[in-house]
Order: C-alpha cells, then sequence, then structure tokens
C-alpha cells in the first residue's frame, strides 16, 4: 500500500535568483511537496512512529532553504529531495513544485515554479 503525505503551501526563505541583488536581500518561496511512503501500519496501528511528521518534513524544507545561496529553482528542488531522502528511508518518491512569487527581473509579470517529481535513487 502506497499513500502519500502532502504538504501545501510551505513558507521557506531563502537566497535564491540568479540576480545578486536577490540573493543579498533573499526571499519566500512557497513548497507543495507530496512524498509516497507505504503507510499501511499508520492505517493500521495509529502510531507516529508509522509515518513523517509533517512538521519534520517542513523543518527539513527550510533547513536546506537557509542553508546557502541558489541560482536556481532546479537546484534548490534537488537539494530538498536529497535530503528528504537521506532523512526519511521510508520515503519511496518525491513530487514537489516550488513557487518564486516575486522576481525581480526587469519587464517580467507573473510568478515562476518548477516542479521536480523523483523516485527514490
Amino acid at each position: 500500500m502506497i499513500t502519500e503525505i502532502h504538504l501545501e503551501k510551505v513558507q521557506a526563505f531563502c537566497r535564491l535568483g540568479i540576480y545578486e541583488n536577490e540573493r543579498i536581500r533573499g526571499q519566500a518561496v512557497i513548497v507543495d511537496l507530496i512524498v509516497g511512503i507505504d503507510l499501511r501500519d499508520a492505517c493500521n496501528g495509529d502510531k507516529m512512529e508509522d509515518s513523517i511528521s509533517y512538521v519534520s518534513l517542513s523543518h527539513a524544507i527550510q533547513d536546506v532553504a537557509k542553508s546557502k545561496e541558489f541560482n536556481l529553482i532546479e537546484h534548490l528542488c534537488k537539494s530538498i529531495t536529497d535530503k528528504l531522502f537521506n532523512d526519511f528511508n521510508v520515503i519511496n518518491y518525491i513530487d514537489i513544485k516550488i513557487h518564486k512569487p516575486v522576481i525581480n527581473a526587469e519587464g517580467f509579470h507573473g510568478n515562476a515554479s518548477v516542479r521536480l517529481k523523483i523516485d527514490r535513487p
């Protein structure tokens, strides 16, 4: 039985962007996350140790985001998935989408996002 844990609209502060002023000031990004895990024991036993705390997932996202400067959203996505696979060995796959709501580029209006779907290596 594969089930999923979903986190939506997790805010994380990071120094992200190809423009130096974006990395100096930093900015908030919005993260949507799906992790696929076998939750059979959690469904039948009602014990936290049979699942993953969504608070722990959120903290892992925030830790990676603030750990260093990133030029690309793609690299931030992969860095987060690497940490999640490393920290939570029960995760089978990850679907992560990172929204960058503010783009500091002349003539650009809107926001951007990158989505990465990856199975456990």
